[in-house]
């Protein structure tokens, strides 16, 4: 396998990834290639795909449940989400 990463000459905004498999079960290389577009303004610095992930998207902002259920700001000076995206979820107690 052989797999060669480059940034667009074009755009540099643009990372292509060009990936050749070489199998002798193949009568010639295969060769595949995707690209990716960098994003200039991330949701998040740092995704870590956990089992037990708690993060919680709301209106494009990101947001962590704790243990108990409440949601915590992720990013400084994150606001907090609307209160109408929870009334599906959390009924008030009467």
């Amino acid at each position: 396998m052989k797999e060669k990463l480059y940034l667009d000459k074009n755009d540099p905004d643009i990372l292509r990834n060009e990936i050749t498999t070489y199998d002798h079960a193949l009568t010639t290389p295969w060769t595949g290639s995707r690209f990716y577009r960098r994003d200039h303004n991330p949701i998040c610095e740092e995704y870590l795909c956990t089992q037990d992930n708690r993060r919680i998207a709301i209106d494009g902002e990101l947001y962590l449940a704790d243990g108990e259920g409440y949601l915590m700001s992720i990013q400084k000076d994150q606001s907090a989400p609307d209160p109408k995206y929870l009334q599906k979820y959390f009924q008030p107690k009467k």
